[in-house]
């Protein structure tokens, strides 16, 4: 895959990590989650580290591709509880390369996305939903 982004110019503007949560990630609750610190500044949480903090699969949801958790929060019994800020953001993960080298995707943690991230999983229904 990355050489096709190669080939369509999509590599030149990913930032670089330039520091990992490697031995020591973000703990909320007994959720895990790896953060890194792009050369820009922003603090990313890695999607793959969302997912598995919400057990959740990797992959796509349905037929067509995409991101689960985009598909996952995008759905209509989920939608109500999920502030258009958190939408936002979850639908439009940042690419970067992590420093061992490989591509990843995250979601910029700024306070106001983890507050609307774990109010929207408190709400009754949804963390029903997401827990089991």
């Amino acid at each position: 895959m990355e050489a096709r982004w190669r080939k369509t110019g999509q590599l030149k503007d990913i930032p670089r990590a330039t520091h990992d949560s490697a031995g020591h990630p973000l703990k909320i609750g007994d959720i895990e989650l790896p953060c890194y610190v792009l050369e820009d500044g922003r603090r990313v949480l890695a999607q793959g580290g969302m997912l598995s903090g919400l057990n959740m699969s990797r992959g796509t949801a349905g037929r067509g591709g995409g991101d689960r958790l985009a598909k996952f929060v995008g759905g209509k019994a989920i939608s109500p509880f999920v502030s258009k800020h958190l939408y936002d953001v979850i639908t439009r993960p940042i690419r970067f390369r992590a420093p061992g080298g490989n591509i990843a995707n995250g979601y910029e943690a700024r306070p106001q996305t983890q507050l609307s991230f774990f109010s929207c999983l408190n709400t009754q229904p949804l963390a029903t939903m997401v827990r089991g």
